[in-house]
């Protein structure tokens, strides 16, 4: 990569060798999903803003290039806005050359933050720039597919990288920390981080074959991305409320997905997940490996395991050795899912229909938190009942020797209720 903000040549050529490359792969949702996001861990889904910070048109569609989506430019750590994005699909000479009075002192360490959202964060409220780390997740969590025709020139507003199926960021180029003239546009995009390197700060850069992180001159003005913070009001992973004003993480996905790179909130195959007998740590069923259920995944299981599990296998009160849930998370208890029910609105998402092939339907718990309905395995032989009419998904409270309570939804009602620990229902772990 040439330099961009007056790179070192030697060290941006060892940058370069240690680039992540990831193949392009075929988007597995809509554009027109809910919200904008990617992943920034595994399994950890952040919502950002759809659109650059400062773009000329937020009504632009997000997923599609174009100059109203290009947005501003920034210098690190200070909240005005350094230079202005474009007024139009053609660049004038101003645009493109230096820029009178152009600031070429580095604002302080501190200025902005990666545990804080500092006053000088020019991000509007509930988001703020992300990290270096959050921006090395995004490249290393999520599918790159570039986008558009790419080419260095002022008025190239055709290219972009989309980071799996709800984050695409233009190839909107910087400006110089020597002058404020314009560079790389529809070559590199360019995006700041809140994080300090030495006296420069990294940031996100990218072209159509590579993708990587590099510290920078804080006078060069790239573009500005802003993340959903981490607040009071609402913490932006995939979660919900499950008591008044007590929000709780939950992971993005059902325990066994296919796919943990598929949109989270658009039902599908990739997200179904297995199927889980109460107080057993190992799965008892898997999910789809396809769009297409075949007899097999659909009829008894052989040797379907027909014994319950003792009481206290799982626990409401700690997270016991049969737990399947990662590290950090646990199965939910009945009252956190009595929880989810009274204290987020409820919409059905998809088609509802009862069919071993219907992975389009589910049901949204607020705006954070999707279940797919995806059936569950029948008590005594781990026959698929109810796949695309009904979610089942275990608690780790008992019920009796024999039967534990879960959470079960259909298109018009929630609730809990209990069944035999031998069924296999679907897992969807909580942060502990």
């Amino acid at each position: 990569m040439a330099k961009i903000f007056h790179f070192n040549q030697s060290k941006t050529m060892k940058h370069f060798q240690n680039l992540i490359y990831l193949t392009a792969l075929a988007v597995t949702a809509p554009a027109s999903a809910q919200q904008c996001g990617a992943f920034v861990a595994p399994g950890v889904w952040k919502p950002f803003l759809c659109h650059n910070l400062g773009a000329a048109s937020t009504d632009a569609d997000p997923f599609t290039p174009g100059w109203e989506i290009v947005g501003g430019y920034w210098q690190w750590g200070r909240k005005a806005m350094a230079a202005p994005g474009p007024a139009g699909p053609g660049a004038s000479l101003a645009e493109d050359r230096a820029l009178s009075g152009w600031n070429t002192t580095d604002a302080p360490n501190g200025s902005w933050m990666n545990n804080i959202k500092t006053e000088n964060d020019p991000c509007p409220d509930g988001f703020r720039v992300p990290t270096e780390s959050q921006w090395k997740g995004v490249i290393a969590n999520n599918a790159r597919t570039p986008v558009g025709t790419w080419g260095g020139a002022s008025n190239n507003y055709s290219c972009g990288v989309k980071f799996g199926s709800k984050l695409f960021l233009p190839a909107a180029g910087g400006r110089s920390h020597l002058n404020g003239s314009l560079v790389y546009r529809g070559h590199y995009g360019i995006y700041w981080s809140s994080t300090e390197y030495g006296a420069r700060s990294w940031l996100l850069h990218f072209n159509d074959r590579n993708a990587g992180t590099d510290g920078n001159e804080r006078a060069g003005a790239p573009s500005v991305r802003c993340i959903a913070d981490i607040s009071p009001s609402g913490t932006q992973e995939c979660g919900a409320y499950v008591a008044p004003g007590e929000w709780k993480v939950f992971m993005c996905y059902n325990l066994g997905a296919a796919n943990p790179r598929a949109d989270p909130f658009t039902p599908g195959w990739e997200i179904n997940g297995g199927y889980w007998q109460w107080g057993v740590r190992a799965m008892a069923a898997s999910g789809p490996s396809g769009a297409q259920a075949t007899q097999a995944r659909e009829k008894a299981v052989a040797g379907w395991n027909t014994t319950n599990a003792a009481n206290g296998d799982w626990s409401d009160r700690i997270k016991t050795s049969n737990d399947p849930c990662p590290e950090g998370y646990k199965i939910p208890t009945e009252a956190q899912w009595k929880g989810v029910i009274v204290h987020n609105t409820r919409t059905a998402v998809g088609t509802w229909e009862d069919a071993a092939t219907n992975y389009s339907f589910g049901m949204r718990f607020g705006n954070k938190l999707v279940l797919p309905a995806a059936g569950y395995r029948r008590y005594n032989d781990g026959v698929l009942v109810g796949r695309g009419s009904n979610g089942h998904y275990w608690s780790s409270r008992e019920y009796s020797s024999f039967s534990a309570w879960h959470l079960i939804f259909s298109n018009g009602e929630a609730n809990t209720g209990n069944l035999n620990r031998t069924s296999g229902h679907s897992v969807r772990c909580i942060a502990e």
